[in-house]
Formats: structure tokens, C-alpha cells, sequence
């Protein structure tokens, strides 16, 4: 009787256990399922059409068409936080909570942006077209912004009035996008040109001692009524010269930052050339002056002990004129 009682009892406990696990099994199961169905947040959205559906900000869920509200203005954001987008979810049976209080979502509305860049270009064209034919920059005088059009628009904008003073070197303009014809945008433009100009510069650092020579020589542009006064602006006044100290590279260069290379140094032995017809003679020499080609020195004659001034022709060379 005994051993019957122990058998019932551990069948028992195996259909207790057995109970227990399938329970538990059952509800692991739904919770995998009801996690599977949970929706899932978008971190960023592009919405193409003039409204925001359910479907924009969360995934995973059935009804993804529902419209919540118009969408944001083309090229702007709409930024919902957690506390909206949990409102929403609640509202409309989303599963979905938020994990913490800085979650959000944005919704970016497409659209067609035409920058200050292309318009800037678009106006050159006319600028060009009125007899403007140097390189130039264009300033606005009053505030100009990206065209900003539907994301179904044409990228194109046309310039349908322009007027250009070329005494002051202003334009005014109106320019519509993406076409006269469908002028969804309209911006009044008012401006000015600057006349640039080539400046020589150095294209690397050189010291007093170095001669300039073409190899050395970058351009930059600048607008003619900025350039300082005393600003060398042609390339040949900078040829064969020597820094007087240091010049940087990219620099604009002074008149005064540049002189004449030596050709001889006080004390130098030189080269004493007479000229005299078809006459030539030379004799040894010792310069008094310091001299750049060009330059009048003193200098004294080895031979005859006179002191005479000549003219530097050449590196320590000075021709008794």
C-alpha cells in the first residue's frame, strides 16, 4: 500500500512540474511576441508629402497611413521629444515607451534649396552680359537666403529683371524660381561688384640677400579700391629684387620691404672698368661704398692710391665714368 502511495506522489509532482514548465514556457512566449510587436522609434525621418503619419515616427506599426498633422514647412524640422511622441503612442495604442527623458525624433521635410552660391552665379551671368568684363565679387546690400522650393520643384531659378550702374558699380534684380512662368518663389536683390585685381605675392618666405625672380611669384586677387597705397601691383617691380629683412609668403609686399640686391660691399675688392671709345681698360680696385647695380659708389684705385666714383654695372664690378 505503502509503495503505491510513493508512486501516485511522484506521478503527481511530474505533472506538477510538468504544469509549471508549460506556464512558464507560455509566458516567455508572449512576452518574445508582445516585444516583437513593440514599435520602434525613428531617429530621423524624411517626410515627401504635405502631411505626418504614424508610420513616420514609429515602425512596426498597423496602422502606419494615420495622419497626425500637416508636415513642416520644405527644408525645415519638426522635432518631437519624449514626452509628445509617448502622448502620441498612448493615443493611439503604440506600444512603445520611451527609455529616457532625451529621446526624440526628427522630421525633416524635403525640398529643392537653391543656394546664395547659384544665385550669386546666375547674376554674374548678367553682370558679364552688361559690359563688365574684368574678374569681380559680388556684395549684397540687403539680406538674401537660400530659395527654398517643394521637394517636387525644378532646381532652377531665372533672373527677370536687372539693371547695373556701372559709375557705382551697383545692380539691383529680381529673381524667381523655378521659372517666370512658375514663379513659386520671388526675392528682390540689391548689390555691388568689386573689381579684382592681380597682386604679386611670394610663394615662399625669402631673406634679404635672395633675388626675386619669376619662379618666385603667386598672384592673389583683391578688389582694386581695397589695395593699401605703397602695395607693389606689378610683377616687374618686384623682379631682381632683394627683401630688405624677411618677407612671409602670401604677403602682400610693401614698396619699402624691398631694395636693390648689393652688388658690392664697403671694402670689397672690385673690378675698375674704363670706358673711353673703343678703349676698354681695367684695373683692381677697393669699393669705399656699399652699391646696388645702377648705383654711384666711391671707390679707390690700387694702382694710383686716387679716389674716384663710378657707376655699379655688374657683381663687384664699377665703371669709372
Amino acid at each position: 500500500m505503502l509503495k503505491k502511495y510513493r508512486e501516485e506522489f511522484k506521478i503527481g509532482v511530474r505533472i506538477a512540474c510538468l504544469v509549471f514548465f508549460i506556464s512558464f514556457g507560455m509566458v516567455v512566449l508572449l512576452a518574445s511576441i508582445k516585444q516583437a510587436m513593440a514599435a520602434d522609434l525613428k531617429a530621423e525621418t524624411i517626410i515627401t508629402d504635405d502631411y505626418i503619419r504614424l508610420g513616420d515616427i514609429f515602425d512596426g506599426v498597423k496602422n502606419a497611413d494615420y495622419v497626425l498633422g500637416p508636415a513642416p514647412q520644405p527644408g525645415k524640422d519638426m522635432i518631437l521629444n519624449a514626452r509628445t511622441l509617448y502622448k502620441i503612442a498612448s493615443a493611439l495604442d503604440v506600444d512603445w515607451k520611451p527609455r529616457y527623458t532625451t529621446e526624440q525624433t526628427v522630421l525633416r521635410r524635403e525640398a529643392v534649396i537653391l543656394s546664395q552660391e547659384e544665385i550669386s552665379k546666375a547674376l554674374e551671368v548678367k553682370i558679364v552680359e552688361s559690359g563688365v568684363d574684368e574678374k569681380f565679387s559680388i556684395t549684397f546690400t540687403n539680406t538674401v537666403k537660400d530659395i527654398v522650393l517643394p521637394a517636387n520643384a525644378d532646381e532652377t531659378m531665372e533672373v527677370t529683371a536687372f539693371t547695373f550702374n556701372p559709375q557705382s558699380d551697383s545692380f539691383d534684380a529680381v529673381v524667381v524660381a523655378p521659372s517666370k512662368e512658375d514663379p513659386q518663389k520671388r526675392i528682390n536683390i540689391s548689390g555691388r561688384i568689386e573689381r579684382l585685381v592681380p597682386v604679386p605675392v611670394l610663394k615662399s618666405g625669402l631673406t634679404n640677400g635672395d633675388i626675386i625672380s619669376a619662379h618666385d611669384i603667386d598672384f592673389v586677387e583683391m578688389p582694386k579700391n581695397r589695395i593699401p597705397s605703397g602695395i607693389i601691383t606689378q610683377e616687374q617691380d618686384l623682379l631682381n629684387m632683394t627683401p630688405r629683412r624677411v618677407i612671409s609668403g602670401g604677403k602682400l609686399v610693401m614698396q619699402n620691404d624691398i631694395e636693390k640686391p648689393k652688388m658690392v660691399d664697403r671694402g670689397d675688392s672690385v673690378t675698375l672698368v674704363f670706358a673711353n671709345g673703343p678703349l676698354l681698360l681695367t684695373a683692381k680696385g677697393k669699393s669705399l661704398q656699399a652699391g646696388a647695380m645702377g648705383d654711384t659708389v666711391r671707390v679707390s684705385n690700387l694702382d694710383s692710391n686716387k679716389n674716384l666714383q663710378g657707376v655699379v654695372t655688374a657683381d663687384r664690378e664699377v665703371t669709372i665714368r
